[in-house]
């Protein structure tokens, strides 16, 4: 005996002939490096079996990663100091200014 595809609400379970509900997260999945998630799928409120609906699938796309991001900020922030220290007490000169001053 072949297995039928359960894809519609109010189809009879395939263990207990109870119509199936369809049923969402109560909370947004989390994403993950690559993949899928179901955004819903139907339930069968007599035996709990699940089936999983194809047309319910959402693949997830990746993000840039945040590490690049903060270097980024980061770097910005740097130049954003040093702008207004100049500002502030006008360029500062040190040993590397001049290659014959001795840092001591």
């Amino acid at each position: 005996m072949a297995k039928v595809k359960i894809t519609e609400i109010g189809q009879p379970c395939r263990h207990c002939e109870t119509p199936v509900e369809r049923r969402e997260h109560k909370v947004a999945p989390k994403s993950r490096k690559g993949g899928y998630y179901y955004a819903w799928w139907l339930g069968c409120p007599g035996c709990s079996a699940i089936y999983m609906v194809e047309s319910a699938k959402v693949m997830l796309t990746p993000r840039p990663p945040i590490v690049a991001s903060a270097f980024i900020n980061r770097v910005k922030n740097c130049e954003i100091v040093e702008r207004n220290i100049v500002a502030m007490f006008g360029r500062q000169h040190g040993p590397s200014d001049d290659l014959n001053e001795v840092p001591w």
